[in-house]
This record gives structure tokens, sequence and C-alpha cells, in this order.
């Protein structure tokens, strides 16, 4: 699924209806992290790190560094894996904030919670 082609409520409802959790666990991480690697052009150990050239880069700086607009051609497990890696609070707080720019919607702490609560 690609984020920029959804509303935020398309989101949430999908947010809702898969469990992440159970996604994850059949596959191995190290298996989720080659995927996210293939589709970000990220080595495996950029991803395990945080960021190119610095093993100690924090999740705010990384996503800023990586940039939303590369989430969003992620898919939601595949979002929810490179949370896994970085801090979830401030990982979601920045998609929330693109989700709600592009969709018009004013209740970023709402959106910010759901995507924290399916993570």
């Amino acid at each position: 699924m690609n984020l920029e082609s959804i509303r935020t409520s398309d989101l949430l409802e999908e947010l809702a209806r898969r469990d992440f959790a159970a996604e994850r666990a059949r596959l191995q991480p190290s298996v989720w992290i080659e995927h996210v690697s293939m589709r970000t052009g990220l080595t495996p150990e950029e991803i395990s790190t945080g960021g190119r050239g610095t093993s100690q880069l924090s999740s705010i700086r990384f996503i800023t560094a990586w940039g939303l607009r590369d989430f969003c051609r992620l898919t939601l497990p595949e979002i929810a894996l490179v949370l896994d890696l970085a801090d979830h609070t401030s990982a979601a707080h920045r998609i929330a904030r693109h989700l709600q720019l592009m969709s018009g919607s004013p209740d970023h702490q709402r959106l910010t919670a759901s995507i924290l609560l399916h993570l």
C-alpha cells in the first residue's frame, strides 16, 4: 500500500484491520530488514544502526534524513518494522503529521495514537 495514495481514514481502517505483530512474527527480523533494504536502497547495516555513516543517529534525525516521502513508499508492515528499529513515539508523530498535512485532518493526536496503538 502506498501511503501517498490513501486518505487518513483509509490508513486508520487498514491499521485497525491488520495485526502487524503477527505478520512480522511470521518472518525473521533479518528477512524484513533485507526486504526494507531492497525497497529503500539502505543497507541492512544502515537500517539496523539508524542511518548512513553513523550508528548513533537518533530516531528523529534518522526519520528526517530518510524523509517521510521515503516512508510513504513503504508498506504499512515495512513502516512498522522501521519503527521497531527506531523510537515509536517520535516516528508515529512524524508520520501522523505528514498524513495530517496530506489529508487536511485536524486530529493529529488521534492519528498518532492510532498509529502507535497498532504498531
